[in-house]
């Protein structure tokens, strides 16, 4: 049997597809996946089993209704899969799954729980108990397909480096993120930063290219501190620079994801948004830091972090401070020599 995967963005959700297709490869030996993706996120992908790439142009070739029946023509030119699995439940995949059906090839698509999310992040009366993970809402659409999944333990994006070696790495700091509400200030930033250089730990800070700007300006003055993106070609360097971390920092972003999935240790800092959202890392070694609910009942007030603060004043960050983090960074560490 083959299948048709679909999810083209964005970097966090397309890398929490990779422990569900491994869950699905290692439970039907003979399942063979096509994953329609984007490029840049061929690295994720790499050591899947029985797994090829298709790769979507949305802004080139495969733009627009014709190019969606381009796809689809180009991808039934070099694959012919029995079924169809959705796991973006966007208009473009939508689209997708009703060409696809006009071919024969039924579909089944990911439930992204937007009634249940919605409840969670009004400004009154919010529910208060955690969501299904992402993970699990995807292995639920393969069963729902009729294929058989098999809980696999991590690191799912295997390190050809040194995966979590314990007390040899620079500290990883990724302090930004696609928006305002999940995105740690500068100033506690650089002053984290520098409580880690005084020390004496190196530490690499992790970003987008058009965070470059703001993260040289936290290494500034400090020495040992790397900026990453300078340096970086691609996911694939990114990935091998995160193997060889003691730790990740991060917000609710991409680089929380990518390390938890790489088996390094990971401090997550949530703002807007919420661990119980179903985005919490996979795996062990996390720590979160976060202001209780209890202390900021608008919490949380965004899924994504795209929701103007209600307050206006971004307590739910501001509240964090650099002493806090570094101790559950150490605390941390200390846990984990002491295992």
């Amino acid at each position: 049997m083959k299948i048709l995967v679909l999810r083209f963005s964005s970097l966090g959700d397309v890398a929490l597809t990779v422990p569900a297709l491994k869950s699905v490869l290692n439970a039907v030996p003979d399942l063979e996946c096509v994953v329609a993706t984007r490029k840049p996120f061929a690295p994720l992908f790499v050591q899947l089993p029985r797994t090829e790439l298709f790769f979507l142009e949305p802004n080139g070739k495969h733009k627009g209704l014709s190019g969606l029946l381009r796809f689809r023509k180009e991808l039934l030119a070099l694959h012919r899969p029995d079924l169809l699995i959705d796991l973006h439940s966007v208009l473009r995949s939508q689209v997708l799954r009703m060409l696809f059906r006009w071919s024969g090839i039924p579909s089944w698509q990911f439930a992204k729980q937007r009634k249940l999310r919605a409840e969670r992040t009004r400004k009154h009366n919010k529910l208060r108990s955690p969501l299904t993970s992402v993970v699990e809402g995807y292995l639920k659409v393969f069963r729902s397909a009729g294929l058989s999944t098999a809980p696999l333990q991590g690191p799912w994006l295997i390190s050809s480096v040194r995966s979590g070696r314990l007390g040899r790495g620079p500290i990883g700091f990724a302090p930004l993120a696609s928006s305002l509400q999940k995105s740690w200030s500068e100033s506690g930033s650089k002053e984290l930063v520098r409580t880690w250089v005084d020390q004496g730990s190196k530490v690499w800070l992790f970003g987008g290219p058009d965070e470059k700007e703001a993260l040289h300006r936290i290494a500034q003055g400090l020495d040992g501190v790397e900026v990453i993106p300078d340096s970086s070609t691609g996911l694939k360097d990114d990935l091998e620079r995160i193997s060889d971390l003691e730790v990740m920092v991060s917000m609710d972003s991409a680089n929380m994801h990518l390390a938890a999935l790489a088996g390094i240790p990971t401090v997550s800092i949530w703002g807007a948004t919420h661990p119980d959202m179903g985005f919490a890392p996979l795996g062990k070694d996390h720590r979160y830091v976060q202001v209780d609910v209890a202390e900021l009942p608008c919490r949380p007030c965004s899924v994504f972090g795209q929701t103007p603060c209600h307050r206006g004043d971004l307590a739910c960050l501001g509240r964090i401070d650099a002493a806090q983090v570094a101790s559950t960074v150490n605390d941390l560490l200390k846990g984990r020599v002491d295992a």
